[in-house]
């Protein structure tokens, strides 16, 4: 492939970015048409239910584009589903290449797609740009291969590992600027998650409100229904459902009540506290394809130790507390066990530092 590719793929990436507000649990996917290595369409998938790029970008162009080539950032799906499958309006186009930055990793596509341009003559390129186009839709890719959400988990800390005071008190440790970021990651997740020590705290609304973007669905973890039902996440919003897990030993009549307020409550009989993988599976049951996790150090200690995040980020402010509550509670690991992050990336941000990373697994 020669570098125009290269600079074509570039674009379609970048308008597949322009996405990432509305099309969960859809992935990203940017489309460019190019003919004498000119652009002569283009087009993203702009919203879950709506066209995808392909067609996006072939419209007003006629059926007979032999001689032009298709960028397209995702392989062009095959199957009916809320739209028609791109490769039928691939073929009308009469489209003779297309490059495909990686395969669809959706079992009822994952390479269909392709045959079917290859066994109608259409040259297929499949690869460049596969990495980059790979953490483009790294959380549609998780589900659509396991039907379980992609979880990053979020802490605000001081540099010496603290997400409060004594007292619990957490306001603000980190500045302004990290805090608008933190609702640009609720905005691309499609839940939220907490456990009952933030919402007895904070009493927060978690939603999204410092940028554009639709309010993720709440998830909450109290066992033994420590919090308020009179709590503003309980307050239920059409556009902001809650979840809430909890113990079934609970009083019936405080589950009820929650239900009656709208809040979908699933209850566990684990004596040992709630089994974060099969949580994760349920949700991933309910169409939930990423989760984001917020705290408090109970939470994230359980999510750490049950290997279950697939993104840390940390927003990490230059200063010292001394003494306060620990990021995580647990025991921890012995120094040769333990977890260490891989494609890290440090970003300053505003006055704080953003660091993140993904889990070195054996895998």
């Amino acid at each position: 492939m020669t570098d125009k590719d290269t600079e074509f793929m570039t674009y379609a990436l970048s308008l597949a970015e322009r996405g990432k507000l509305w099309t969960s649990p859809n992935p990203m996917v940017g489309a460019v048409i190019t003919l004498n290595n000119k652009i002569i369409g283009e087009g993203f998938h702009e919203k879950y239910g709506m066209e995808h790029a392909e067609v996006n970008a072939l419209k007003g162009l006629g059926d007979n584009l032999e001689g032009a080539t298709l960028y397209v950032t995702l392989e062009p799906c095959s199957i009916h589903g809320k739209t028609p499958p791109c490769t039928d309006a691939i073929l009308s186009s009469r489209i003779r290449r297309v490059v495909i930055a990686m395969k669809d990793p959706n079992p009822q596509i994952n390479g269909a797609g392709i045959k079917i341009l290859e066994d109608k003559g259409i040259k297929v390129d499949v690869g460049l740009l596969e990495e980059k186009a790979g953490r483009l839709n790294e959380k549609y890719a998780k589900y659509a291969s396991t039907s379980v959400p992609w979880v990053t988990l979020k802490a605000a800390q001081t540099l010496d590992g603290r997400i409060a005071d004594m007292n619990g008190d957490s306001k603000w440790i980190t500045g302004e600027s990290s805090r608008r970021t933190v609702h640009s990651l609720r905005a691309t997740h499609d839940a939220l998650l907490v456990g009952a020590g933030t919402v007895i705290k904070d009493n927060p609304t978690l939603d999204v409100r410092h940028v554009e973007g639709k309010n993720p669905v709440r998830v909450i973890i109290d066992e033994d229904l420590a919090a308020d039902l009179n709590s503003k996440v309980y307050q239920v919003k059409t556009d902001a459902p809650t979840i809430l897990f909890t113990s079934a030993k609970n009083s019936r009549e405080k589950i009820d009540i929650l239900s009656e307020k709208g809040v979908k409550v699933i209850t566990y009989e684990n004596s040992d506290g709630l089994d974060i993988s099969w949580m994760l599976r349920k949700l991933g049951s309910l169409g939930i394809s990423s989760l984001l996790v917020e705290g408090g150090s109970k939470i994230f200690s359980s999510f750490l130790s049950s290997d279950s995040v697939d993104r840390y980020i940390f927003f990490v402010n230059p200063s010292l507390m001394g003494n306060g509550l620990d990021t995580f509670k647990s025991d921890g690991f012995k120094v040769s066990k333990r977890l260490q992050l891989k494609e890290q990336s440090i970003e300053l941000v505003g006055e704080d530092f953003m660091i993140q990373g993904v889990p070195v697994r054996g895998d």
